[in-house]
């Protein structure tokens, strides 16, 4: 699972909206209503460029052969993006896939000029390779099925006129979403739909007494998510059932942060009046006892579990890998709400920012950047 999502305190959660013009094309929004499927054609390959350039955005690993990368796109269009596909251990290097449509509000500008509203975790690839999913905080969610060349809007579960808005996941074969309330009251909380790879029958599966989702993660485990006021949920059975983990530990200043089939992983603030510090703990009893496998000065912003005994932290900004009790640095990524991680075995495990998107296939005591192939440690 890629991972890596700042916390509740730190982070709100941002509101998914569009996609509204090619990137040096004409719009076409005014022949098409707002709620209208629209789609994004393919691009031929001849008219991609073959190598990366600007900021890495977003990426996903589904599988060890195959990465997929999201960055900024053209000097020319400082807030387009970019799908890059790449096969680790190949000579051929990254490949350009498509050039997604200049959003008609550009994103923040860090002093490195306008990017598109894009998060860590907003690009999702299937292990298939051909399924993807893409999340723009602009224009809702767009769809792929055919290895990201081409682009549709994902309708909403609930009106096939509407863009679906809101997190998603994929576990097994099943793409899962947390669709946001259309509106503000406690009456109409985020829901949770799964349905299959082509995104043509929805389920509703929100877990039963829910006060609202709003964080989804999947692993080989099943799928994690948040409820508002009572801590984490878990599936293995597609959503059909869900267990709730004890709310006792699980306070304030101590949050859930990811899960696997072995152990749940909570992140806590452990300092007061403003003043930094934090711990990971762990429990292996869904939620019923508790013990501590890392303290930090800093505030902790981000957990990963990975296989049993491996984790990876962001505390401050600074990223650490913990490995059967050893914790050790890992590259600097750069950035906050950017950051992301995921496991693929104990000894290979990427890592991704603005500065970089990071592999290792040694556990950690080598690092390769796959954007700038440079290699650290």
């Amino acid at each position: 699972m890629n991972r890596g999502r700042p916390l509740a305190w730190l982070a709100a959660l941002a509101s998914v909206v569009g996609l509204l013009a090619a990137c040096g094309n004409e719009s076409d929004t005014d022949a098409n209503p707002a709620g209208q499927v629209q789609v994004d054609r393919a691009e031929p390959d001849s008219d991609l460029p073959d190598s990366p350039f600007g900021r890495l955005l977003s990426w996903s690993a589904p599988t060890a052969d195959r990465v997929w990368a999201v960055t900024t796109a053209e000097k020319t269009c400082a807030s387009c993006a970019a799908l890059w596909s790449y096969a680790p251990g190949s000579t051929r290097g990254w490949k350009r896939v498509h050039t997604f449509a200049e959003p008609a509000e550009a994103g923040q500008d860090d002093g490195y000029g306008p990017f598109p509203p894009v998060s860590a975790t907003s690009l999702v690839m299937a292990p298939d390779g051909l399924h993807g999913w893409f999340r723009w905080d602009t224009d809702g969610i767009l769809a792929t099925e055919d290895g990201g060349r081409s682009w549709r809007h994902l309708p909403s579960p609930q009106d096939p006129d509407e863009r679906a808005t809101g997190e998603i996941a994929v576990h097994e074969d099943h793409l899962y979403l947390v669709l946001l309330a259309q509106c503000e009251s406690d009456e109409c909380p985020n829901t949770v739909w799964r349905t299959g790879l082509d995104a043509s029958d929805w389920t509703e599966v929100t877990p039963e007494g829910s006060e609202g989702i709003f964080e989804l993660s999947a692993s080989d485990a099943g799928l994690w998510a948040e409820d508002v006021g009572t801590g984490a949920v878990h599936t293995t059975r597609d959503g059909q059932s869900w267990e709730r983990t004890p709310t006792r530990r699980i306070g304030e200043l101590c949050l859930p942060a990811d899960g696997t089939a072995d152990v749940l992983v909570a992140a806590c603030q452990t300092s007061d009046q403003g003043e930094p510090g934090g711990e990971v703990e762990v429990s292996e009893d869904r939620g019923r006892t508790w013990r501590t496998i890392h303290t930090t000065p800093r505030n902790v912003e981000a957990v990963v579990a990975g296989p049993k005994g491996h984790f990876l932290v962001l505390a401050g900004g600074q990223g650490v890998l913990i490995s059967d009790g050893t914790t050790s640095k890992v590259p600097s990524t750069g950035g906050l709400h950017e950051w992301s991680g995921r496991f693929i075995d104990e000894q290979t495990i990427y890592l991704g920012g603005p500065r970089g998107l990071f592999a290792t296939r040694d556990g950690g005591r080598t690092w390769d950047n796959l954007i700038s192939k440079k290699r650290v440690g």
